[in-house]
């Protein structure tokens, strides 16, 4: 319960961020990996997440540009 309530606090101060600095900066904000067969708090599978955040990434940018709804804000 403790780890989703974090969760929450972090994602609504991103979005506070993403829509202080929108006009400011180019601002590229991508989902998290989903799903996750381990826990966010195991980093015994640190490596693993990493190269799969990166093809992710390399994915995302190399695709069309998408915007989330209502923010103005880059996916």
């Amino acid at each position: 319960m403790a780890l989703h309530s974090l969760n929450l606090m972090i994602e609504s101060r991103l979005a506070a961020d993403v829509e202080r600095l929108r006009g400011e900066v180019e601002l590229h904000v991508l989902p998290h990996p989903c799903p996750l067969a381990v826990s966010p708090a195991d980093f015994s599978h640190g490596g693993e997440l990493i190269k799969r955040a990166r093809l992710t990434v390399r994915r995302r940018l190399a695709g069309p540009e998408r915007r989330i709804a209502g923010t103005g804000s880059v996916l």
